[in-house]
């Protein structure tokens, strides 16, 4: 092709773009591992209530925030690549007229980089209440703090960035040596003759410490799950129903070498589709996940194997399922993988976060590596703005 005189050969072009990306590859790798180990995504996205127990009968002003660039270079059958850039804005008043209970409003502000305008805009409201030291009942808008603390294969990672706002009800616990958070999150609701269908989610994640007060190795246990569903009995959609559950079970062993933190963690997870009527290619399936989580001051490393049969979820990272999320119809009854992700994460002022990752996925079955690189800037701040 010939323009203004320039001669421009699209083969060239097409192997200068090969040559970049694989140049950016190896550019982020590089900078990762000069930087020294961090801190996993949940961990880096946990806006967790920082406001006093004892700080009652004033008026308070929360802003959180999360600034985002995230690319995904995937090269499969299940689930295209794309690239997230962004923010979400979530300002907040809220009100503490006793130790116990709390009262908190606002709204929820989502844009995306090259779309006028936002978005999403949402409002947001809760109360919560404490019955006794330890727990927590929250109705409104949830706390989804850290992603619940959910595996990515059930709980999509992303979902932090895209669909930030959970709305039902929810309880929390967490004791030396239990940590609990169950909730439902009632997505879509319908009236009498709606032409869609209710869509909700329960959810539930715990971890029981074995042995806290050991000093040496820390034994726990995790049990996941997520439940969806689709239907409705009073609305007018003709979709089938859909229900599909996953649960986790895992066992972890926390020690340290010297001055690395390490994990070892096995985990077994299970699909099983509970509608009445089955639609899906598999009615029930398995993955079983081999890992070890490093972790040295800021910077955190996570290598894993995962081995799936049959496996769905309707939340999780699509790039593990059996059948495909772009092209219909396709299927692989067996997955399995090879999962390093490595994370550098900075609290450079109180509240304010920088973040660095990378992460990779090398397909066993199809000899594919498919890989995502991140840069997050979080924030999370609240004060005091007036006495009752």
């Amino acid at each position: 092709m010939i323009f203004w005189g320039i001669h421009f050969d699209f083969t060239l072009l097409k192997s200068i773009r090969f040559f970049m990306k694989k140049f950016l590859l190896i550019l982020t790798i590089l900078l990762i591992s000069q930087l020294t180990f961090a801190q996993n995504f949940n961990r880096f996205v946990d806006f967790s209530d920082s406001l006093p127990k004892n700080d009652t009968s004033k008026l308070h002003f929360s802003i959180q925030n999360l600034n985002f660039f995230r690319n995904n270079e995937y090269f499969n059958n299940f689930y295209e690549g794309y690239t997230l850039i962004g923010y979400f804005l979530k300002p907040e008043i809220v009100w503490q007229p006793y130790t116990n209970f709390k009262i908190s409003g606002g709204a929820h502000f989502q844009k995306y980089s090259g779309i006028e305008g936002f978005t999403q805009i949402a409002p947001t409201f809760s109360v919560s209440y404490q019955p006794f030291q330890n727990a927590e009942i929250r109705l409104g808008t949830l706390d989804n703090s850290g992603n619940h603390g959910l595996d990515d294969q059930i709980y999509f990672t992303e979902r932090f960035l895209t669909q930030n706002i959970e709305n039902g009800l929810q309880l929390k616990y967490q004791s030396t040596r239990i940590k609990t958070d169950t909730w439902l999150n009632w997505e879509q609701f319908i009236f009498h003759g709606s032409n869609y269908p209710e869509r909700l989610t329960f959810g539930t994640s715990n971890q029981i410490i074995l042995n806290p007060n050991s000093s040496k190795y820390r034994y726990s246990f995790d049990l996941q799950s997520i439940i969806t569903h689709r239907g409705g009995q009073i609305n007018e959609n003709k979709q089938p129903i859909l229900s599909i559950a996953n649960f986790l079970f895992g066992l972890n062993c926390d020690f340290k070498l010297n001055k690395l933190n390490i994990r070892l963690k096995e985990n077994y997870l299970t699909f099983t589709d509970i509608s009445p009527s089955k639609n899906l290619p598999y009615l029930s399936g398995y993955s079983i996940v081999s890992g070890v989580d490093i972790r040295y001051k800021n910077i955190e490393a996570n290598l894993n194997h995962r081995y799936g049969k049959f496996f769905i979820s309707s939340r999780g990272n699509p790039l593990y399922m059996s059948i495909s999320e772009d092209i219909s119809g396709y299927k692989e009854p067996f997955r399995a993988f090879f999962v390093g992700n490595l994370m550098y994460a900075k609290e450079v002022y109180q509240g304010l976060k920088l973040g660095l990752g990378f992460e990779s996925y090398y397909d066993l079955y199809n000899k594919t590596l498919d890989y995502t690189y991140s840069f997050y800037i979080s924030f999370n701040f609240i004060n005091t703005i007036s006495k009752k």
